[in-house]
């Protein structure tokens, strides 16, 4: 069950059943600004894009889909059921073609996000349609060669990571910035009532 409550212009967003790991503590989010990004496949001018990918399978009438990213603490020893202080950027409503793509400004992040000693961020993609949605989670890089986000070992010149989802056959693909690819089952969660 996915549950998201929202106090103010944070929220709160759980899922149960997740087939990434162990469970993950319930998140309280500090919201910050990330604006949408225009679709940049590869090399060094994408800039402050994080992730990209595409949205497939929605349910007639679902509504617009959106994403969003949270940024995990850099040293977070959270325990399962403890708040987490997280960044989140702002929705992003995917296009009529199921396109979506999120920036996140490594100068803009405080530190306990992204360390200059180890210059990676953990985030969750989060993914909401109508009363579905989904959350999943992976890390990014800062390169060397040009400052710009991809997976661990690649460069500026390699490709953006892609994380595309159909919620119709319930699976998720991974593009790493190096093009490899790993499909993966995608666990949809319904929207519950709001937590207290």
């Amino acid at each position: 069950m996915l549950v998201v409550a929202t106090a103010g212009v944070g929220a709160v967003l759980g899922l149960a059943g997740c087939a990434q790991g162990p469970a993950t503590p319930t998140p309280s989010a500090s919201v910050s600004a990330a604006p949408v990004a225009a679709a940049a496949p590869r090399g060094p001018t994408t800039g402050d894009l994080l992730v990209q990918g595409n949205l497939r399978g929605l349910e007639p009438g679902a509504g617009a889909a959106t994403v969003r990213v949270e940024l995990w603490p850099h040293d977070d020893d959270t325990e399962v059921g403890e708040a987490a202080d997280l960044w989140e950027s702002e929705p992003v409503t995917v296009d009529a073609a199921g396109h979506w793509a999120v920036e996140v400004d490594p100068s803009a992040l405080p530190s306990k996000f992204l360390s200059p000693a180890q210059p990676y961020v953990n985030f969750d993609l989060v993914v909401l349609a109508g009363a579905t949605g989904t959350q999943w989670g992976t890390t990014a890089w800062l390169t060397d060669d040009g400052d710009v986000w991809r997976s661990e070992g690649a460069t500026a010149g390699d490709r953006v990571i892609d994380l595309s989802m159909d919620f119709g056959t319930r699976q998720l693909t991974l593009t790493d910035s190096l093009g490899e690819a790993t499909t993966s089952p995608l666990t949809l969660g319904e929207l519950g009532p709001p937590a207290d």
